[in-house]
């Protein structure tokens, strides 16, 4: 789920793919700050913040639990 998550937000410009091998605190700074200092970037992360907020995933997920695991009334 995490590599999907990541590709996800790569494919659509607002993150930066760093491999294990490539991880140092260096090159964690400089894609950072690249992505700080794009505006398209910074544009596409507030749009998804906007869709995410409009799915109200703790409510969501809080709802499927509970009818999952207790029925749709909530009673075991």
């Amino acid at each position: 789920e995490q590599e999907w998550n990541i590709d996800f937000f790569v494919r659509r410009g607002c993150a930066i793919r760093l491999s294990r091998r490539e991880v140092t605190p260096d090159a964690l700074r400089r894609a950072v700050e690249a992505l700080l200092n794009d505006p398209c970037a910074k544009e596409v992360a507030e749009r998804m913040q906007d869709t995410y907020r409009q799915w109200n995933g703790p409510q969501r997920t809080a709802d499927y639990l509970v009818d999952h695991f207790f029925g749709a009334e909530g009673s075991a």
